[in-house]
């Protein structure tokens, strides 16, 4: 799964311009991830000049990422 850091984001858009499946938008001048569209494509941190997008491993989500599986897990 990818997340922002919103201390890290600019807001340039940049991101979400790349973003193949439209899952990023800028609210309040930082980037969102919308994970019902997110393929975990990793566009979205190639593009990023402030590497304020970086993809995170199951594991290290709280709860281990289990429940409902959504966007890029639901494979």
């Amino acid at each position: 799964m990818y997340v922002v850091e919103a201390g890290l984001c600019v807001g340039c858009g940049k991101c979400a311009k790349e973003c193949p499946n439209s899952a990023i938008s800028v609210v309040d001048k930082k980037a969102v991830i919308d994970y019902e569209k997110c393929t975990c494509c990793g566009t979205c941190a190639v593009v990023c000049s402030k590497r304020a997008v970086f993809k995170v491993p199951r594991r290290l989500l709280l709860g281990g990422g289990r429940g409902r599986r959504r966007g890029c897990w639901r494979r």
